[in-house]
């Protein structure tokens, strides 16, 4: 029986009708699974929003600006809402921002408490623990929340320390003070705030998972020979997804290979540059977005998942991939890098090095069936180990066990 019954989140990005798609749903699988388990939860949304000038000179650049930042930028101003999603309520907070990357004024935070408060006094809930995700806004917002209820919050952290000071500077430290829990999403993001802060607060890893059905119905996969490669994910800088095609081309002179491209993005016109350039019409395939049941029927086709991106918080795909009985590659010290082990259930490369992906292409290419196998199988055990209900349950049991 968990001694927690009430949680209040706390978030910038959570999924609602209203927003795009690429919106991450990452704190909602948590949020519902602990509903599940019969835990109250309140989810606060917070918005940002723009002076109405900043949409209309962004939205003919818009595709440009998300392929820098590596994420979805909206055009239009969010509206406040209340709503129901898996039986997990949230309520949006709006927040002005005229910046981007800047933090909010004191006057916006003050009302961003005072707007929290107001919501749950109304619905007479009090939580046990304030959960937040992302120090933007959650690290200004927390002081203001502890006065009022006296309870512990935790922060889970998406990003490392040496972006947490960029954006907080020196009161980076102070604010953190004011947190009874840290939580990180990756090793890599855990280990920047260990070398740099003295005596560190007590912390945890707070992996995601993937849904239950998709290990229920997991196959073994079956390796003759490695020659189909598949890419999921926006098409962005970060990720380098064009960069897969030298490299492929690179390990298989005779172009006896595939790659499949599942995702959006201004990439797109350096991948089909590519692809003229090496003739490739017949082995290059772009799917566009999909929905995540028809990706992960494209995953159990594909031999080998390669996404070796830059700043990767944790990317779910490499886990759905590695269900699947895939080949995964992922980039070392980037948000995989300690669930993959190198050799064993996946490979690391450096991020965005063609050279070293080559590298790791071939030596997946001369592998013998039963070296393939076993490190699939090696995915398909490590896949099984963090379903969304298991890694939620720990999340939760961390919680207890560092109050």
């Amino acid at each position: 029986m968990s001694k927690i019954k009430n949680i209040l989140v706390l978030a910038p990005e959570y999924p609602a009708d209203d927003l795009p798609k690429t919106t991450t749903p990452v704190v909602h699988y948590f949020c519902k699974e602990w509903v599940k388990m019969g835990i109250n939860v309140v989810v606060i949304n917070y918005m940002s929003n723009f002076p109405s000038i900043y949409y209309s000179l962004t939205r003919p650049i818009v595709n440009i600006i998300s392929s820098k930042e590596g994420f979805h930028i909206r055009t239009e101003r969010a509206k406040e809402i209340c709503y129901t999603k898996d039986n997990v309520l949230i309520k949006r907070v709006l927040l002005t921002k005229y910046l981007p990357h800047s933090r909010y004024s004191k006057k916006q935070i003050n009302e961003a408490v005072k707007q929290t408060i107001s919501f749950c006094d109304t619905i007479a809930f009090i939580p046990d623990i304030v959960v937040g995700h992302w120090s933007d806004p959650c690290l200004d917002i927390f002081p203001g929340l502890k006065a009022k209820w006296s309870c512990p919050v935790a922060l889970s952290v998406h990003g490392t320390y040496a972006c947490l000071f960029a954006r907080y500077k020196h009161d980076a430290e102070l604010l953190l003070k004011n947190v009874d829990i840290l939580g990180f999403r990756s090793n890599p993001i855990m280990n920047s705030f260990k070398k740099s802060i003295h005596g560190m607060k007590p912390g945890f890893l707070c992996y995601s998972g993937i849904p239950d059905k998709y290990i229920l119905d997991s196959k073994s996969h079956v390796f003759s020979r490695v020659k189909s490669y598949i890419f999921i994910g926006t098409l962005i800088k970060r990720k380098y997804p064009a960069e897969i095609i030298p490299a492929l081309v690179n390990c298989y002179p005779n172009k006896d290979f595939t790659i499949t491209y599942i995702g959006k993005g201004q990439e797109e016109k350096s991948i089909y540059k590519f692809a003229k350039l090496y003739s490739l019409s017949d082995q290059v395939r772009m799917l566009g977005r999909l929905n995540r049941d028809d990706v992960v029927s494209q995953l159990e086709k594909a031999d080998v998942l390669v996404m070796n991106s830059s700043d990767e918080t944790f990317g779910l795909v490499y886990l759905e991939a590695m269900a699947a009985g895939c080949i995964v590659v992922a980039s070392y010290e980037e948000g995989f890098d300690g669930i993959i082990i190198n050799g064993k259930n996946g490979f690391l490369c450096k991020a965005g090095d063609t050279e070293d992906l080559s590298k790791t292409i071939k030596i997946i290419k001369n592998l013998s069936s039963k070296e393939l196998h076993e490190i699939s199988k090696n995915a398909i055990l490590t896949a099984r180990s963090m379903t969304e209900s298991k890694v939620a349950r720990i999340y939760l049991s961390n919680l207890e066990t560092l109050l």
